[in-house]
């Protein structure tokens, strides 16, 4: 059986889909496999929903189930059936257990991992090695009990021999086997059985590959079972269900040979090493694995939260976050930007929703779109979406309500869900049918917000828990220690899940990011970003966003913030001086005067002003006016140890030396580690021919540098 074209589009982004999940359960037993366990009555017709399941037409459920037809009861089949393995060959439990949980647990992760923009096969790769690992060391090594699937323990050397094993490595203690009881594993007899047998590993051995199918490989299997060699039989099996697992995993997942042998080379060092499984792989939830995903993190839960606050809701606002999205997450937005904008529909015109058919079937198009072309994309969202849908065609189409699962093609999607499902629809109990805004909101707070403690769901009580979650991250920021950042940066975080539009949350987390370090200077922006995105006004992160461009001299950028934050404060002297800095650090010494002359038109005590202004004339060769700002500097402030240094700096421009060595000697005596202004008097100290005090004053900056490193 063929995978249609269509199929064999390798999906680069996004969760594993319906079809991709059953295609690589189906793919780790064998389709020759199948065809040969299920009924003989029909065969024709399993066949063709066989192929139905590889086009993604057939539901995938998250458990174990065994209705006839589904990926799970061909599984069923395969092992327990009345042809399975497990009553013909006595297969080991565990073999079976191994091949069940393993499956269940990585289809579930993978399905709910939020994907954004990180490709598909490295969510799998690392999902893969992650269940792998601890399936291994806490059910198999352990016996621990997981999901309902009672493990026995299976000692590490079994395990290894395993992953390990070979056609090679099997055929050849055959043959050390059969020799040592003097028998021929060639044997010739009548029995067409070994014939069968003969004439495979014949082919096998002449062509020095194994791979066979399992049309191939049980004549084989029913030839050792006879001759009571059913650790052969067992290590067969157990080799044919790994190499198909293999295959399907790179077919389905485009997880390359390499990086398998590499997860099993990891397994064998951490069973050998007695090591636990954390070591071997990057926690797939961890910022460290979604770093590049930053901002699409953040941006869904403010886009849902923008809409569900619907009594503070601006159509305009919320645009600019969907054009955000539309930017950020340029693969998943095929599931987000329809499924938002349909929200957006409802939420801008509820009033006249009921009586509009055309913006009705506008909402249904949008969320079908959103399933059709995205699914794969909303990972946790998926419940949330899928119970919406639900609720709205409720609303619209009441009388083609038949029941919960069957609401336009999503109630079958909801078997993903296993267990969890009742609970899902449990839900929809709540629904009151009086405002379709406050059910999709109530449902939201139902799904995420419950684990916060809250039992009111009013935007007042969530949005007052956020602000004393904040309070406690200011308190913790005030500590001025790693530990105290650290504790900051997670209340922060606490407040933003708690209220994704919590503007001063994202502005003080940015700023404790930008103290702590550059590797954090990304996060900072994003962070202010995401205010500004919410509040374009919030000036206390239009300065802090302006100064870290400033410090990162992207003058440009900076201006613009300080820019407008002199359009909403016209007497922000902080704003002109640093507007001041910018221009200066482009080198229009114009520009910069001027914003200076405003700074300190303001705030005639702006000491700091006067001396950047000082700098300005010199840039400008105004001497005499440099020196007067610097001379304004120390009137301000008789400590200031720039000043004197500046100060110092005019008088040796225009050969004032005597001058210019006292205004360095009270820079030095205010500040001793001045390396500048000792390198500076050093200086001047040569033009006047003292070499000994020249080479003193360099000696002392060499140490100040040395002591500094």
């Amino acid at each position: 059986m063929e995978n249609g074209k269509e199929n064999q589009k390798i999906d680069e982004f996004g969760n594993i889909t319906f079809g991709e999940a059953s295609r690589l359960l189906v793919g780790i037993i064998g389709q020759n496999a199948i065809l040969d366990l299920v009924p003989k009555k029909g065969k024709n017709a399993y066949e063709r929903n066989l192929q139905r399941m590889y086009n993604g037409e057939v539901p995938y459920s998250g458990l174990a189930t065994t209705e006839r037809g589904s990926p799970q009861w061909y599984f069923a089949q395969f092992f327990e059936g009345a042809e399975g393995i497990e009553k013909k060959y006595g297969i080991p439990k565990f073999a079976m257990n191994t091949i069940d949980s393993f499956t269940w647990q990585f289809f579930n992760a993978l399905t709910l991992t939020p994907p954004f923009e990180i490709p598909k096969k490295e969510i799998a790769y690392n999902l893969a090695r992650r269940q792998l690992l601890n399936f291994i060391d806490k059910q198999l090594l352990r016996g621990d009990i997981c999901t309902g699937v009672d493990t026995s323990k299976v000692s590490g050397g079994s395990i290894i021999k395993f992953l390990t094993d070979s056609y090679e490595h099997i055929f050849s203690d055959i043959d050390t086997n059969f020799k040592r009881n003097k028998q021929s594993f060639y044997e010739k007899t009548s029995d067409d059985l070994d014939e069968e047998y003969k004439k495979n590993i014949t082919n096998w051995r002449n062509e020095n590959v194994y791979n066979p199918n399992w049309q191939t490989l049980v004549p084989v299997l029913d030839f050792l079972h006879k001759k009571d060699k059913t650790p052969f039989v067992h290590r067969l099996i157990g080799l044919y269900l790994r190499k198909n697992a293999q295959s399907a995993i790179k077919e389905n997942l485009h997880i390359s040979e390499t990086a398998q042998e590499k997860i099993i080379t990891d397994i064998v060092t951490m069973i050998m090493g007695k090591s636990q499984p954390e070591k071997f792989y990057i926690e797939v939830y961890s910022e460290d694995f979604q770093k590049d995903c930053w901002e699409q993190s953040i941006l869904i839960p403010m886009a849902l939260a923008y809409q569900n606050f619907y009594t503070k809701y601006d159509p305009v606002k919320f645009q600019s976050i969907l054009e955000a999205i539309k930017d950020k997450c340029k693969h998943s937005k095929i599931f987000f930007k329809p499924w938002l904008k349909s929200r957006a529909i409802i939420f801008e015109n509820f009033d006249s929703l009921k009586t509009h058919k055309g913006k009705q079937k506008k909402i249904i198009q949008q969320y079908r779109e959103a399933y059709d072309k995205g699914v794969a994309y909303a990972g946790e969202y998926l419940g949330q979406f899928l119970l919406e849908a639900i609720i709205i065609n409720n609303a619209f189409y009441p009388r083609q309500v038949k029941a919960a699962n069957d609401y336009h093609g999503y109630g079958y999607a909801l078997e993903i869900f296993g267990s969890d499902k009742k609970a899902l629809l449990d839900l929809l109990k709540e629904v009151k049918d009086t405002d379709l805004r406050e059910d999709i909101v109530n449902l939201h707070f139902n799904i995420r917000l419950k684990k916060f403690g809250l039992k009111t769901l009013s935007f007042d009580a969530i949005h007052n828990k956020a602000i004393l979650i904040n309070d406690q991250g200011l308190e913790f920021g005030k500590l001025n220690s790693p530990i105290g950042d650290l504790s900051a940066i997670e209340a922060f975080l606490k407040a933003i899940e708690m209220n994704p539009i919590y503007v001063n949350a994202y502005s003080n987390r940015g700023n404790v990011f930008n103290k702590i370090g550059e590797q954090f200077i990304e996060k900072a922006l994003i962070d202010f970003n995401m205010a500004l995105l919410l509040d374009p006004s919030h000036e206390n992160t239009l300065y802090n966003r302006g100064m870290l461009f400033l410090k990162s001299s992207q003058f440009d950028k900076a201006i613009v913030d300080f820019s407008k934050l002199i359009e909403l404060k016209p007497n922000d002297h902080d704003a002109y001086f640093n507007l001041g800095i910018c221009y200066f650090g482009m080198d229009n010494f114009a520009l910069a005067l001027k914003n200076y002359n405003t700074a300190i038109e303001i705030n005639s005590r702006f000491g700091e002003a006067y001396l950047n202004r000082s700098n300005c004339h010199v840039k400008m060769k105004n001497y005499n006016h440099a020196l007067e700002d610097c001379n304004k500097a120390i009137e301000i402030n008789p400590c200031f140890a720039e000043a004197y240094f500046n100060q110092g700096n005019c008088y040796a421009i225009i050969n004032k030396f005597a001058l210019a060595l006292e205004s360095y000697n009270t820079a030095i005596e205010i500040a001793p580690s001045f390396a500048e202004a000792y390198m500076a008097r050093g200086l001047v100290y040569k033009c006047l021919g003292d070499e000994d005090k020249a080479n003193n004053d360099f000696a002392i900056v060499d140490k100040i540098a040395r002591n500094f490193v």
